[in-house]
């Protein structure tokens, strides 16, 4: 991971930028609770997760990862099991635009059309993928990918051959990111198996130390397409899911 010059955010976090991997430090400290009436609604376009303790949080909607100092990730975690949430906690989501309904433009760019044989259409989804991660935030590529759902075939699809042609496609257009294209090829992947009606989930994961984040894809709870790094992707704590 190569980093950049870090940036402050006023009043809020002091941030140190990762080239499509960002980690934010949030240090404000949460003073007592107060009782609310109704607790607010994170907004569906921020994923979290809590490793050793430290509450790690993927906002979506800017591709950023952050994690918590540790007297905020107490405070979040009381209030996401059923707590009340801290005036400060709240004040300072709301702020940062983590509570309430999601802010997706409806427009999201377009689908690949659906061209037969398979081998072109998993093409379209490796070279639309790549173009859809380069220009858009993390919400809205998972929200593109989605958009091929198709309700389920009344014969199962043939999962291997499907999976067989996509390893062919990638080795006519293999990636120039090595590894750091997981995010496009496993949305890729996600869009051309919810194509043919397969009942795909798409998972983004952290860990901590180093802090990496990896992106893939399952099927009925199983991994796909991950070779050596299914080994690794037990390292990761999901922290957003679609399905």
């Amino acid at each position: 991971m190569r980093r950049s010059s870090q940036a402050a955010i006023p009043a809020v976090a002091r941030t140190t930028v990762l080239r499509r991997r960002h980690i934010t430090k949030i240090l404000a400290e949460v003073p007592g609770r107060r009782a609310i009436n109704q607790s607010p609604r994170l907004a569906d376009h921020v994923g979290w997760c809590v490793i050793d303790s430290i509450v790690f949080v993927l906002d979506a909607a800017r591709s950023r990862y952050l994690s918590m100092d540790r007297a905020t990730s107490e405070a979040w975690c009381h209030w996401q099991q059923g707590g009340e949430i801290s005036q400060s906690l709240e004040s300072k989501l709301s702020e940062i635009g983590w509570l309430g309904e999601p802010s997706v433009p409806e427009r999201l760019a377009r689908p690949v059309p659906f061209l037969r044989p398979p081998i072109v259409f998993s093409i379209l989804c490796l070279l639309r993928a790549r173009g859809v991660v380069r220009s858009v935030p993390i919400s809205q590529a998972v929200a593109w990918a989605r958009q091929h759902r198709r309700p389920p075939a009344e014969r199962a699809p043939d999962l291997a051959k499907l999976l067989s042609v996509f390893r062919t496609a990638e080795g006519v257009f293999p990636s120039k990111l090595g590894d750091e294209d997981c995010l496009p090829r496993s949305l890729a992947l996600y869009a051309y198996l919810l194509r043919y009606g397969v009942n795909a989930e798409h998972h983004i994961g952290v860990k901590r130390f180093p802090f990496e984040a990896h992106a893939w894809v399952s099927c009925d709870d199983a991994l796909i397409l991950e070779d050596e790094a299914v080994a690794s992707a037990a390292r990761f704590t999901p922290i957003l899911q679609s399905n």
